[in-house]
């Protein structure tokens, strides 16, 4: 994307915000254009002043360009940021490789206490796939370890190689990983793992009705 076009993107969100506005970074990788990412804020912030109204910042990234100087930009400029890490090395590096086709668990798990110690509030959102299925509960454990306390589950279910087998096992893993949620909830620290804190909020607004009739035939 052009400088003219971000910058003409952002005027539209200031436009087009009632008080207020979002601006998100993703792609592929955007820290490969981190550069722009902070032409860019410092823009759409003056802009936001001149209208204003205030400016929200996300960035979604796979965490393998992080530093401390990009950190310190995200803490100072309040950028909430999203980084893709599906769990513990086994389940990581099964379905996301550097480009030399090595694993890249290790150069996250590295930064993680400089990402943690910068940036508190950083969500990670892993991907299950039949690959990592079956280690959903080790994955979270492991995240809570390294003190992670935002986490994000999406099932890709459009990956071609589910099957019945690997449903099964997520659904086991779903069962054991309710077993920990109710235990690190009664532990009284704060956290949130999207895939059932999502769904209780959505049952306590307006609990689901299920059509039996339907789930018989």
């Amino acid at each position: 994307m052009s400088m003219e076009t971000a910058r003409k993107a952002i005027d539209l969100a200031i436009k087009s915000g009632k008080n207020s506005a979002c601006i998100s970074y993703f792609g592929g990788e955007p820290l490969l254009a981190f550069d722009k990412i902070r032409t860019l804020t410092d823009y759409a912030k003056q802009q936001g002043r001149k209208a204003g109204k205030k400016m929200y910042f996300r960035l979604s990234t796979n965490g393998t360009l992080l530093n401390e100087e990009i950190l310190q930009f995200c803490r100072d400029n309040e950028i909430l940021f999203a980084l893709s890490l599906d769990g513990d090395q086994e389940a990581h590096d099964a379905q996301r490789p550097t480009a030399e086709g090595t694993g890249s668990f290790e150069a996250i798990d590295s930064k993680l206490d400089m990402i943690l110690s910068l940036n508190p509030y950083t969500v990670f959102v892993s991907v299950i796939t039949p690959r990592n299925a079956g280690r959903l509960l080790s994955s979270v454990e492991y995240m809570w370890e390294r003190g992670i306390r935002y986490m994000v589950h999406q099932t890709a279910f459009s990956d071609p190689s589910w099957d019945r087998e690997s449903f099964e096992i997520l659904r086991q893993s779903y069962v054991e990983l309710a077993k920990w949620y109710i235990d690190a909830t009664r532990s009284g620290e704060p956290f949130f793992l999207h895939m059932f804190d999502d769904k209780i909020k959505t049952h306590a607004h307006a609990p689901v009705k299920l059509d039996k009739s339907a789930i018989s035939g």
